[in-house]
């Protein structure tokens, strides 16, 4: 027993205890600077994805009610916005682009499409995109007059025989588009004043923007947190 702790001493006494503190203080500059940081990062991702729904509640209520008033005001069946979003990648790295339906307002009696509209592939609706980036402002499409491809199919599926999309824009950034449908049988069916209708689509969604920025604007504070 005395002689273990004799060897006990002795192996003590002969510990380098200025190396063994400076390799403890590269151990605990190590987990500062490597493990603190992921760690952080991690800890925000979980908040910023925890983060309670009810506080983009009352900016969606003001949205729908501004689409709804939209579709009253332009005599349309059918009022909807679009946002841009990443599907993923391409095997060289390159954005899957998609767009999907986030809001919609329809007549009684005019059935909800917002289901069957996400993540459609931007690709697929070329004509949509050159109309909406268009510095001319909103025009009418009529169904009959688009070429055959997805759009044209799309509006015949929905019985959509004229529609008109404004862009949505954050900045310099395209973020989506807001539009009307007209869910008519034949072209004297639609609203005289047309020219009229597609002011205002124009106006209101200049005043959607700002909501609309808000609202995602609240997801992005509540991630930075």
């Amino acid at each position: 027993m005395i002689g273990t702790s004799i060897a006990t001493l002795y192996l003590l006494a002969a510990v380098d205890w200025v190396t063994l503190g400076q390799y403890c203080g590269l151990f605990l500059v190590g987990l500062v600077t490597g493990f603190l940081p992921k760690f952080l990062d991690w800890f925000k991702e979980k908040k910023a994805h925890a983060f309670d729904v009810s506080a983009t509640v009352s900016d969606d209520l003001r949205i729908q009610d501004m689409l709804t008033e939209l579709r009253v005001q332009a005599e349309a069946d059918r009022a909807v916005i679009y946002l841009f979003h990443n599907g993923g990648t391409f095997l060289d790295g390159s954005p899957i682009k998609k767009m999907s339906m986030t809001y919609e307002s329809v007549k009684l009696g005019v059935s909800y499409v917002s289901d069957d509209s996400k993540d459609i592939l931007i690709s697929r609706v070329p004509h949509l995109i050159d109309t909406i980036t268009n510095e001319d402002g909103p025009k009418l499409i009529i169904e009959p007059d688009l070429p055959d491809g997805y759009l044209k199919h799309s509006l015949a599926s929905k019985c959509v025989l004229g529609a008109s999309y404004c862009r949505l824009m954050d900045g310099p950034q395209i973020i989506g588009f807001v539009g009307v449908n007209y869910c008519v049988d034949s072209e004297e069916k639609l609203p005289k004043d047309m020219p009229q209708k597609l002011h205002v689509l124009g106006q209101q969604a200049a005043t959607l923007e700002v909501v609309l920025l808000r609202r995602l604007g609240q997801y992005k504070k509540r991630k930075d947190l």
